[in-house]
C-alpha cells in the first residue's frame, strides 16, 4: 500500500475532504464576489486560495478507492464475477483516477482564466474533455452496476 492509499482508507479522511470541500467552495464563492463585485484584491487572493483547494482536493480523491472495489484480499475472494467490462474493478480504479485528474486540470484552467493568467486555454483544452470523458465513463459505470 502506497502513501495515498493509507491516506485514503484511514478513519478521518471523509469528514476532513467533506469540510475541506465546503471551505474550498466557500473560498471561491467569496473570493468571486470579493474579486468581481467588490472590486477588491484581496479576492484574488480567496478565489486562488478556494480554486487551489479544490484541485488538490480532486487531485487526491483520484487515489480514492471506488464503490464496488474490493478494499483488500478477502473481499477480491468473495468478490462477484464480473459479467461486463463495466463492472471489472480496474476499469472503477481507471474512471476514478481520470475523474479527479480532469477536474483538478480543469479547474486550475479555470483559476488562470479568472485570474487572466497565461496558460489557462492549454490546461482547458486537456482538463476539460478528459472530465467530461469521464463524467460519461462513471455514468456508464453507475448504470451497468445497477
Amino acid at each position: 500500500m502506497g502513501y495515498f492509499d493509507n491516506l485514503t482508507q484511514s478513519p478521518g479522511y471523509k469528514p476532513f475532504m467533506k469540510k475541506l470541500l465546503w471551505m474550498g467552495l466557500a473560498a471561491t464563492v467569496v473570493g468571486l464576489i470579493l474579486k468581481y463585485a467588490a472590486q477588491l484584491p484581496i479576492g484574488s487572493t480567496a478565489l486562488t486560495c478556494g480554486l487551489g483547494v479544490l484541485s488538490v482536493l480532486f487531485f487526491v480523491s483520484a487515489f480514492e478507492t471506488p464503490e464496488g472495489c474490493p478494499q483488500n484480499e478477502d473481499d477480491l475472494q468473495n468478490q462477484p464475477v464480473q459479467t461486463s467490462m463495466w463492472q471489472s474493478s480496474a476499469m472503477l480504479v481507471f474512471v476514478q483516477k481520470l475523474w479527479g485528474w480532469g477536474a483538478a486540470v480543469a479547474l486550475i484552467a479555470l483559476l488562470f482564466w479568472l485570474q487572466q493568467w497565461p496558460g489557462w486555454n492549454t490546461m482547458a483544452i486537456v482538463g476539460v474533455p478528459v472530465f467530461l470523458i469521464a463524467l460519461v465513463l462513471k455514468l456508464i459505470c453507475k448504470n451497468h452496476q445497477q
